[in-house]
């Protein structure tokens, strides 16, 4: 860890996961929410506003924006939250559509006209759209050296392009479990820069002061041409330890794939497409490593967490209620006793198991949301724990109540506490035998320690606060 966790970084990482659930393809909706403020944030434009109809879900590309000058903690008025890939098939369109045109602006991508990394150039169309909007300039690009700079945040492929645009514009920006970023930005400066010689070559006013198109990119240059000095230092990165993008944002997917399918071509094409392909994979690994050694890396560990799974850990509803711990850890020393293997583990464990989570009211019927359709109800106990760490706002802007996650890791801390003592009582390293339901008669009796049991049922109590506290049906004690 470097910087450490703030509370910005909390509320940023709640409207991470709060764009998965606006606009079309919302995952988990509980009804009688509010549809015009989260917490104290105002919701502001999307992308279906700014871009028209239709023209986001086509892509698989969402983004929406917030009022957060009400919220204490916040370094600016403004937030855009990127969403990240969601495999929706909203109507009726192809769930693996952001794979095309989002995912390729992690290899350097960027539209330009082309449907492949076309969420680059959404990106920054949406963010000019949105600053012309606020400042009432008609012509206001991201480039600009000054003007509106609004805070950017988002999850996964959607923190990859609000790295993008924060590279560009100067804006502040915190990804999470962000895709690389550095190629689409290095070739989206390189291409605007380009259109800009050439703009100023073509004014007449020019005429005895040309630019050459070899011309070296220096800062005098970009001065000249009145673009913004981009810098990967606005950019913080927060991420869950051994995530799925790790391996992305280090290089060792792109280099690998780069040389797997180097040997697949060699065999199928021949010996030059397979250099060249080893080649392509090399150096977009290479950008990927360059552009991230310049970023701000936070990785939020699991604590013995047994689960191998990459896109498990990539959950933003979990990477949220580890970033809510960390700050509740550094206001007081005693939250950090659940940070042991014996409580850790079961208890997040204990979030993705369906069981617990309809054990907790995941599939009430107050619940609404492509998860919910799909019966996806580990998604929906996550959530709305993660939702729970808001602790502003009246209760209409706190769709999940504000008492889970503090319950969750309070008492998690509190049987920490007990079971690290060295003369603790031996009830707690009791276990217990049991059956655990006809689906898992071929798995046979499960022998669990007491502990585990209790972290467990911590967990379900937390999830039904959550579940239920946007409601007013449960609350704490």
């Amino acid at each position: 860890m470097t910087k450490p966790i703030t509370r910005e970084d909390l509320f940023l990482a709640i409207l991470s996961m709060d764009s998965y659930h606006r606009g079309y393809g919302a995952q988990v909706v509980a009804n009688g929410r509010s549809e015009t403020q989260i917490g104290n944030a105002i919701l502001g434009s999307d992308s279906t506003d700014l871009l028209g109809v239709g023209v986001d879900m086509a892509t698989g590309f969402y983004v929406i924006s917030y009022d957060v000058s009400q919220n204490s903690g916040m370094s600016g008025p403004r937030v855009i939250a990127f969403r990240g890939t969601d495999y929706d098939s909203t109507e009726g369109y192809s769930s693996l559509r952001d794979i095309w045109t989002g995912w390729g602006v992690g290899g350097g991508a960027t539209g330009n006209g082309w449907s492949l990394g076309s969420q680059a150039g959404q990106t920054l169309q949406f963010y000019e759209l949105l600053i012309r909007q606020l400042s009432g300039n008609p012509t206001a690009s991201i480039f600009d050296v000054a003007g509106p700079k609004p805070i950017v945040t988002g999850h996964s492929l959607g923190g990859g392009l609000a790295g993008l645009a924060a590279y560009l514009s100067g804006s502040k920006a915190v990804g999470f479990d962000h895709m690389p970023l550095g190629v689409a930005a290095l070739a989206s400066l390189a291409y605007q820069v380009t259109k800009a010689v050439e703009i100023w070559n073509a004014d007449a006013a020019h005429a005895d002061d040309q630019i050459s198109p070899d011309a070296v990119l220096t800062r005098d240059l970009l001065s000249k041409l009145q673009i913004h000095q981009p810098s990967f230092d606005v950019f913080k990165g927060i991420s869950t330890s051994f995530e799925i993008n790790a391996g992305l944002r280090n290089g060792l997917i792109a280099g690998a794939l780069g040389i797997g399918l180097g040997v697949l071509a060699s065999f199928l094409v021949g010996p030059v497409a397979g250099s060249l392909l080893a080649a392509l994979g090399g150096g977009i690994a290479g950008g990927q490593v360059a552009a991230e050694a310049n970023i701000d890396q936070t990785v939020l560990e699991t604590y013995g967490w047994t689960n191998i799974n990459p896109v498990d850990r990539h959950s933003q509803a979990i990477l949220t209620i580890l970033t809510f711990a960390d700050l509740a850890k550094q206001a007081n020393a005693f939250a950090a006793n659940w940070q042991t293997q014996r409580i850790a583990n079961p208890g997040l464990w204990a979030l993705y198991d369906s069981n617990l989570a309809k054990a907790a009211g995941a599939n009430g019927g107050h619940i609404s949301g492509l998860a919910h359709d799909n019966k996806d109800y580990t998604t929906i106990l996550q959530t709305a724990i993660a939702y729970s760490a808001l602790d502003e706002g009246d209760d209409s802007s706190k769709p999940f109540g504000d008492t889970g996650a503090s319950a969750l890791i309070d008492d998690w801390s509190q049987l920490g506490y007990v079971v690290n003592l060295s003369n603790h009582n031996a009830f707690f390293d009791t276990t217990i035998s049991f059956f655990d339901g006809i689906l898992n008669a071929a798995a046979g009796i499960f022998t669990k320690d007491l502990t585990a049991l209790l972290t467990r049922v911590v967990a379900e109590y937390a999830g039904a606060l959550a579940v239920y506290g946007g409601d007013g049906k449960l609350s704490a004690s």
